[in-house]
């Protein structure tokens, strides 16, 4: 009887963390299963923006460079103003 009791409460501990350890790769396995799926909508996301992006960037035009000029002068003009703070 009691080497039946000991034996019971070394494999009971095993059996739970043998059941636990099954879950855990179970749910593992169902995340990188969902992994692909997150990763084409993000591409597809990006794609979309980037798309986007360039639409915006052709229908500024030569805007864009007077933008871009405008950021230097901006920066140098900061620049200027704190050495002389």
């Amino acid at each position: 009887m009691f080497w039946g009791i000991l034996t019971l409460s070394f494999l009971a501990p095993l059996v739970i963390v043998k059941m636990l350890t099954a879950l855990e790769t179970r749910s593992q396995d169902l995340q990188y299963r969902n992994n692909p799926k997150r990763i084409q909508e993000l591409t597809e996301e990006l794609e979309t923006s980037r798309r986007k992006y360039l639409i915006a960037v052709k229908a500024e035009g030569s805007r864009s460079t007077s933008l871009a000029s405008s950021r230097r002068v901006r920066s140098a003009s900061s620049r200027i103003w704190r050495r002389f703070r």
